[in-house]
């Protein structure tokens, strides 16, 4: 069973929608899916709401763990609203996730855990700051040339030991996957399941992949066909579509 971004209240991370998803009622579900020898895996987005009466946002905030620039946390936004995004460079983020990860398992033992949005995905596009966020070439995987920060994080926000996002941009989804694979098979002593929708090379160490956002419609069906078969020879051996289309 798997379940996505509703069952969160207001769409933060490790929390509950009181109205659909109470623990009363969802607990004993969860509960019922194991005793049938069933599995249950939810979504969780890296973007972390800023928000002071959100525990996981002030844990974070305490432990100093997430994405900089010029100095400060970058401000991103995605379905929670406003957002920090963790720096999975910085050990401390690992631990961090680990912790959250551990903390919401008491709350709903999930078996496998489905992270999303982790490009990094952004619904605003950062204004310039220097020379990283404005190359002298555009990014043209749709057809259309759009600059390096279009929807995503900034390629002059900095990582952990002063790496700049414009060097370390296609890193993220292996180490936020990574840092889930560590999470689950600490506090489960069993082999993880991570579903990434971002990967790199040595993703498949520690998550599957799925193919992102498709159409409903026969040319993204026939596309998925060699995406697949591709992903078998970039080490990610078990892979998938959304046959219906995800849009």
């Amino acid at each position: 069973m798997w379940t996505d971004i509703d069952y969160m209240n207001k769409f933060q991370d490790f929390t509950l929608n009181p109205a659909n998803f109470s623990f009363a009622e969802l607990r004993p579900f969860v509960d019922r899916l194991h005793q049938n020898g069933q599995k249950y895996v939810l979504i969780l987005d890296p973007g972390i709401s800023i928000d002071p009466t959100y525990r996981t946002f002030v844990r974070g905030m305490q432990q100093d763990i997430f994405l900089k620039r010029n100095g400060t946390n970058f401000l991103g936004n995605v379905w929670p609203g406003d957002v920090y995004f963790p720096d999975f460079m910085n050990p401390r983020a690992a631990e961090f996730w680990a912790n959250e990860i551990s903390l919401f398992r008491r709350t709903i033992p999930v078996d496998g855990l489905w992270i999303d949005m982790n490009e990094l995905s952004n619904f605003f596009n950062p204004e310039p700051l220097n020379a990283l966020d404005d190359p002298p070439y555009r990014i043209n995987n749709n057809g259309n040339h759009r600059p390096i920060n279009n929807k995503t994080t900034p390629a002059s926000a900095v990582h952990y030991g002063g790496v700049s996002e414009y060097d370390a941009h296609n890193l993220f989804g292996l180490l936020e996957s990574r840092a889930t694979n560590h999470a689950l098979l600490r506090d489960t002593g069993r082999r993880p399941f991570v579903l990434s929708r971002s990967t790199f090379v040595g993703s498949g160490r520690y998550t599957a992949h799925w193919t992102g956002d498709n159409n409903a419609s026969w040319d993204d069906l026939r596309y998925s066909i060699n995406t697949m078969l591709s992903f078998g020879l970039f080490g990610v051996p078990m892979i998938g579509a959304d046959i219906c289309g995800g849009i």
